[in-house]
């Protein structure tokens, strides 16, 4: 499989400038997780290692009460679109979350390479389990 994930960076100011800044420096490394880094919600909500364990265990079938067709139909509606301009190309799966749809990408092998990015490295390590569970990466 041609798989890469990664991580966009938060551009910030060296050291702490907030009070939660300020109460991640004290935790242990192995916790800092727990208190998200971005100040916006919709962001925010994704960094915590609890919601990036969810999100595909339970919290995504909640989409389907908003009217999203589910996983299949999704995949189909994007590579639809997808496909007469990247097969055999570089596929970027900005906002990647969990992976769902990269690992989806990465399986059909219609794609020169699909690359991972997402904001919340809690997001991005549920990522890369999933798809070495899947036989995707080493």
């Amino acid at each position: 499989w041609n798989l890469v994930i990664g991580a966009a960076a938060n551009a910030r100011a060296d050291g702490p400038t907030s009070l939660t800044d300020i109460a991640r420096s004290f935790l242990p490394k192995e916790l800092k997780g727990l208190l998200p880094e971005s100040t916006y919600l919709g962001t925010s909500t994704f960094e915590t290692p609890q919601v990036a364990f969810a999100y595909e265990r339970g919290w995504r079938d909640s989409f389907k009460r908003a009217g999203f067709p589910g996983p299949d139909e999704e995949l189909k509606l994007a590579e639809s679109v997808l496909l007469p301009h990247a097969r055999n190309k570089v596929l970027l799966d900005a906002s990647c979350g969990s992976g769902l749809f990269t690992r989806r990408f990465a399986k059909s092998g219609e794609y020169g390479l699909v690359v991972a990015l997402d904001f919340s490295q809690a997001m991005l390590q549920q990522a890369r389990a999933f798809a070495k569970e899947e036989g995707l990466l080493d």
